[in-house]
């Protein structure tokens, strides 16, 4: 397992977007792999995911009766949860996958391990980590009874929430590999890219979507390919950015690069993210 990534923005020219990503990265069994960062990513995104839920009146998620009020209590609650809320924590007692208070705002421990698949290097489904998440927020804002009940109730309704995953090896050896999810209900679609190696894990998700925002959204990448580099250390690669404008689609191409230190593990405070029209 691996962690948290932030990025400083820094836009440069008109048409080319250009931005540095800076990223504090926490180490294998530390948190911050994959699994960490989609919970990390889902934690800020579950109410676009939720929403259309508690407004569509055909019931696209075939809410019962008593879940249309607590999960908009539900709801308010993730809104006002900020970033620094979620904690994933490894101390947490065996079988304890997260712990919170009855209150909107409290803080959210998270089980890393509740985040793969038997405990194992295979993140669980997105649906199922935002499970996790929509259950803590249900307790926060007074459903019940119990953690294991809030989880099961949260597990139908988050069920609704579709996943396309992508994945391509930048190298073998040493582990390099671009990870791409797709997230959809309904109308709400939302996209994740990161970038791993075999310690850590760097979201460069809102990177991407903070320089895309005012043009366009929703948005994938295609075929990503690595490019030659002047230098032995430092990796390049070019992705087809598809940026969705309901009726007709544009192209744009972005381009991560970074280095490499010496055990072959890419180096946070180089990592780069550049977008340009396509030619």
């Amino acid at each position: 397992m691996k962690t948290f990534a932030k990025f400083l923005v820094l836009p440069l020219a008109l048409m080319l977007l250009s931005l540095t990503a800076r990223a504090a990265i926490r180490s294998v069994g530390n948190g911050g792999g994959l699994g960490e960062m989609q919970a990390i990513s889902l934690h800020q995104r579950l109410v676009t995911l939720l929403k259309p839920c508690t407004q569509a009146a055909a019931n696209p998620c075939a809410l019962r009766s008593e879940d249309r009020h607590d999960l908009t209590e539900a709801l308010r609650a993730a809104q006002a949860s900020t970033p620094e809320r979620l904690v994933l924590d490894p101390s947490l007692s065996s079988g304890v996958i997260f712990s919170t208070e009855r209150r909107t705002g409290a803080l959210i421990r998270v089980s890393p391990w509740a985040l793969y698949e038997n405990e194992g290097p295979t993140p669980k489904p997105a649906s199922r980590i935002a499970a996790i998440l929509l259950a803590a927020f249900l307790w926060q804002s007074g459903a019940g009874p119990n953690a294991d009940t809030l989880i099961a109730r949260a597990a139908r309704i988050t069920s609704i929430i579709n996943e396309d995953r992508k994945e391509w090896s930048l190298s073998t050896e040493p582990l390099l590999r671009l990870h791409q999810r797709t997230l959809r209900n309904g109308s709400s679609r939302e996209t994740g890219l990161w970038l791993e190696d075999r310690e850590k894990t760097a979201d460069l998700s809102d990177l991407v979507l903070s320089e895309l925002r005012p043009l366009a959204t929703p948005f994938e990448f295609e075929n990503w390919r690595r490019i030659e580099t002047n230098e032995t250390k430092r990796i390049a690669v070019l992705g087809d950015l598809v940026v969705d404008h309901g009726a007709e689609r544009s192209y744009l191409t972005v381009m991560v690069a970074f280095r490499l230190d010496d055990k072959g593990l890419f180096n946070e405070d180089s990592v780069e993210v550049r977008v340009r029209p396509s030619h």
